[in-house]
């Protein structure tokens, strides 16, 4: 068990409160499968979920330029002899902020989630500022890129839990042409449900007939190992890899 006196800080750097969400409930998931022990005692005393600053959820990716403008924080276009991928210059940016403040308000660890929107350059960019030759960053950085949407995540994990949720995924099979809970990364981020019948949200939307909690048990509950299997290719697998790597080790 930690000797620690006080929880962990892990920071979390996110678009909106549904992929804290996810994120914080799937680490959550992780520390107790992998240290028995939690199962004794309340995660809320190990560790501590927030933003820049203690008492906020998270750092809003929306926010961040901002905030670094506003500390004077510079940031270079390069990453070693590497031009920045996107989103680089702002993961680098969050990184900044965290890494500057005062020893004692610096947290243990940070977590990257962000949304591809189909743009599988936004891993590399994020990847980018976690290994930056030119920085040695003081906390274990995690990295969770939601390929292509949120809703893929969730979808790793979804599994009929009636007659009518069975019908529903064998007419969407038939209508994709795949396995939308096997194959979640061949989904598309687009929003418009005219435009494309590959939706991530549109085919969430219509496995769960629009409940708003249905999506809860896909991550809460699905198995890891499942998680793990069908997230592969969807950002899910390589995110839990990093929480067993460079998380668990901290508890």
């Amino acid at each position: 068990m930690t000797s620690r006196s006080e929880p962990l800080r892990i920071a979390v750097v996110c678009e909106a409160p549904a992929d804290h969400e996810i994120a914080t409930h799937l680490a959550d998931r992780l520390l107790l499968d992998r240290l028995p022990w939690l199962h004794d005692v309340s995660l809320d005393h190990v560790r501590r979920w927030q933003g820049l600053l203690a008492h906020e959820p998270f750092l809003p990716w929306d926010q961040v330029t901002r905030l670094a403008r506003e500390q004077g924080l510079r940031v270079m276009g390069k990453f070693g002899a590497e031009s920045g991928a996107m989103d680089a210059a702002s993961a680098r940016r969050a990184l900044l902020l965290f890494a500057t403040l005062p020893v004692a308000l610096r947290p243990d660890a940070v977590m990257l989630i962000r949304d591809t929107d189909g743009r599988e350059e936004r891993c590399v960019g994020l990847q980018q500022a976690r290994t930056d030759p030119d920085r040695q960053w003081p906390f274990p950085i995690v990295i969770g890129a939601e390929h292509c949407k949120r809703e893929s995540w969730i979808l790793a994990g979804f599994q009929p839990s009636d007659q009518t949720e069975q019908q529903r995924l064998l007419d969407l099979r038939q209508h994709l042409g795949f396995h939308p809970c096997e194959r979640p990364e061949q989904l598309t981020a687009s929003d418009d449900a005219e435009s494309s019948k590959r939706s991530a949200k549109k085919v969430l939307a219509a496995l769960t007939g629009n409940d708003p909690v249905r999506d809860h048990p896909c991550y809460r509950e699905t198995p890891l190992d499942l998680l793990r299997q069908r997230g592969q290719r969807c950002g899910l697998s390589n995110f839990l890899a990093y929480v067993e790597k460079r998380i668990v080790p901290l508890v």
